[in-house]
């Protein structure tokens, strides 16, 4: 009896093409970075510029707001997660497409910011970092000018 079907394209269908194909993608990630795949994720970000502030949105569902740091060193904002390591309580995955993994990203801050007002808030796996604008940066509405 089978308890879960899984779709695979045709040339997926035999675990020797599937190994062929976890082996590739595994030597071409290491050939072109260098680094290890763990170190590689990168969650989404999306950037939105409002009349008062920046907001910085990144997509982090599943991850606690105390495995998520959020530090600032003169212009750099820099956002890392160290998710704790997943128990080992012998669950055997017949599929395993995602997990929690360590992530580490930088944005440099222009001069429009202020630093000392930055807040985050963590809800329904986004987290929002709020960028207050300088007051001489925020846009100002039109005005007419009497000429004297």
């Amino acid at each position: 009896m089978t308890l879960l079907s899984i779709s695979r394209p045709r040339t997926m269908s035999n675990p020797a093409s599937r190994e062929r194909y976890a082996d590739l993608m595994k030597r071409y990630a290491y050939n072109n970075s260098g680094v290890s795949k763990e170190s590689q994720f990168s969650p989404s970000v999306n950037i939105i510029d409002h009349a008062e502030e920046y907001r910085i949105n990144l997509a982090v569902p599943g991850y606690k707001k105390d495995e998520i740091s959020i530090n600032i060193d003169k212009s750099i904002l820099t956002i890392e997660a160290n998710p704790k390591a997943e128990e080992n309580d012998n669950t055997t995955y017949m599929v395993k497409e995602f997990s929690k993994l360590p992530f580490k990203r930088t944005f440099t801050l222009g001069k429009t910011i202020d630093t000392s007002r930055i807040e985050a808030k963590h809800n329904d796996g986004v987290l929002t970092v709020i960028l207050s604008k300088k007051e001489e940066a925020k846009d100002r509405p039109p005005r007419t000018i009497k000429v004297n």
